[in-house]
């Protein structure tokens, strides 16, 4: 069994990833590509939310205070090591389980919502309740390393008014400009310690041009 690949497609909600993730799965399988994965891998996984939503609603709110905790409670400050840790060991299971089984028998693996989105999820809440950097940082070097070596990360990005105007056009409510902004510069920092990279503005795209620069970009890489 030879190793596969993994293309992950990063970047924030409206910029055209579900979008070009279905492209790529039908050009694959149009090229004869049989051995194709699609994979998501994030936090606030179902078993987190049963154990703690109970203890702590406030957690699952999805208010976006990025970079304060002044708003968290004594209970959550308690609870939230405990938290982070349920949801770092899901990510590595779900990552185990999802990816890198599949990549070690040759899937080509197509992610969406994959370790840097976790990442960053965990590094909003790391600044909001406090954890010692630590062991914030260890959990990132799990992660990271996790991430196997032939992986593509595809950064796709829209600027604030058009990601608002995609939005709408899918009854659909886009995230505070700040957050979105944070998490974009946060996602982009880890994005840049990869090798194999490709960032597209799909602003002014049309998708099948967001597509065509997609797989030019996994070409150029030997990912096709």
């Amino acid at each position: 069994m030879g190793a596969g690949k993994v293309i992950y497609f990063l970047g924030p909600e409206g910029a055209g990833k579900s979008t070009n993730i279905n492209m790529l799965i039908r050009f694959l399988r149009m090229n004869n590509v049989k051995k194709v994965k699609i994979a998501y891998v994030r936090t606030r996984h179902f078993l987190v939310r049963l154990l703690f939503k109970p203890l702590v609603p406030e957690y699952f709110s999805h208010a976006h205070d990025v970079g304060t905790w002044a708003g968290a409670s004594h209970r959550e400050l308690r609870l939230y090591p405990l938290i982070f840790l349920l949801e770092v060991f899901n990510a590595v299971l779900k990552t185990l389980f999802s990816v890198t089984i599949f990549y070690a028998m040759g899937y080509t693996v197509i992610c969406e919502d994959f370790l840097i989105d976790t990442i960053c999820d965990l590094e909003r809440d790391h600044v909001r309740f406090r954890l010692k950097r630590r062991y914030f940082m260890l959990a990132i070097n799990i992660l990271l390393r996790l991430i196997p070596r032939n992986t593509m990360i595809i950064f796709l990005n829209a600027d604030y008014e058009e990601l608002k105007r995609r939005y709408a056009l899918r009854d659909g409510k886009v995230e505070p400009y700040n957050y979105i902004s944070i998490r974009v510069a946060r996602s982009l920092y880890y994005f840049k310690l990869f090798k194999k990279t490709c960032y597209i503005d799909t602003t002014k795209q049309r998708p099948l041009e967001t597509f065509n620069e997609v797989i030019n970009c996994l070409r150029k890489e030997k990912m096709l």
